[in-house]
């Protein structure tokens, strides 16, 4: 068996959780935090032979209106978690968190990460409160990873605006994080950030949300829009082949080769969501993923691919 690297992890910390009680944020998202522990975490590792997780943090995005409380929280964070990777050779790597929106901040942040602490990339927010990626203000940040050829992990947040009282203003990730992963990376393509920052290697988490959905009808009506002089030419096919997909979620027997019609294999990661995913139900994904991979006929050539050598290939 493959041992695997595990490109969708995460953890927080006390500081993180104080900064949201501060601002009432703690239930932004509908529904109660994890805990994070390093030993649970590697212990959940060990069970399921997987030899590296990929860390960032999750949602809420850490800033609530102060640009210096933000770039502050940010920078003891990354800290800490280079820390943490530090105190285990090999078995960790992690993604800084900015002070998005502030994107002078975020800029600096991100070098500092990279350079100094050894952050194999960065974790954007699939809007920071209502900026979204694809803004044209964010190329810089993007130029930065791209001149260092480095990791872009995206992870969903709590759209902005969201109408209060709906289904999905309560328990988001439900629907809207998926929906606004969808949202971000559309506008990605529509502004080429896949394609002119070819260097920055952008990670879509769960499956690629809805990309696989609406890939074949945006392809269909695009042309028919652009004829009609209703909007301007996009290589969508272009900018998408540019993307990895990460596997968090419930990937069999539905959502991957649904995925796999419009990724290369060679561009699908296992992702678990530990520990926001607890370990019962992610040791039961990695091992029905494994079963399904080794007994497909399309996809099980590329077992190992998936599993482990393509991330090893990013990182």
């Amino acid at each position: 068996m493959t041992r695997a690297i595990d490109m969708h992890g995460h953890l927080l910390n006390q500081d993180y959780l104080h900064l949201l009680a501060a601002h009432d944020a703690t239930r932004e998202d509908g529904f109660p935090l994890p805990a994070f522990d390093e030993d649970a975490t590697i212990a959940f590792m060990d069970e399921n032979d997987i030899e590296l997780q990929l860390l960032s943090l999750s949602s809420p995005q850490p800033f609530f209106g102060d640009a210096e409380e933000s770039a502050a929280f940010c920078r003891r964070f990354n800290d800490w978690t280079a820390e943490v990777v530090a105190r285990h050779p090999g078995r960790f790597a992690f993604c800084a968190v900015l002070p998005l929106p502030d994107v002078d901040a975020a800029c600096a942040e991100a070098v500092r990460a990279m350079d100094e602490l050894g952050a194999v990339g960065i974790k954007l927010a699939s809007n920071s409160r209502g900026l979204y990626l694809g803004d044209p203000s964010l190329d810089p940040l993007f130029a930065e990873v791209d001149k260092r050829g480095k990791l872009v992990i995206l992870h969903p947040h709590r759209p902005e605006p969201l109408r209060e009282g709906l289904f999905t203003s309560g328990p988001v990730p439900l629907y809207e994080f998926l929906a606004d992963t969808t949202r971000a990376v559309l506008n990605m393509i529509a502004h080429e950030v896949p394609a002119r920052y070819p260097n920055a290697h952008i990670v879509v988490p769960h499956c690629g949300s809805f990309l696989p959905n609406v890939a074949a009808r945006i392809q269909t009506v695009q042309p028919l829009l652009v004829a009609m002089g209703a909007m301007e030419p996009i290589d969508f096919a272009g900018n998408l082949a540019r993307l990895y997909f990460d596997l968090a979620g419930n990937p069999v027997p539905t959502l991957l080769p649904l995925l796999a019609s419009v990724a290369n294999p060679s561009h699908i990661l296992y992702g678990s969501d530990f520990p926001f995913t607890n370990a019962a139900i992610a040791g039961k994904g990695i091992a029905a993923l494994r079963e399904f991979l080794a007994s497909d006929a399309q996809l099980s050539a590329h077992a190992d691919a998936i599993m482990r050598e393509n991330a090893l290939k990013l990182l």
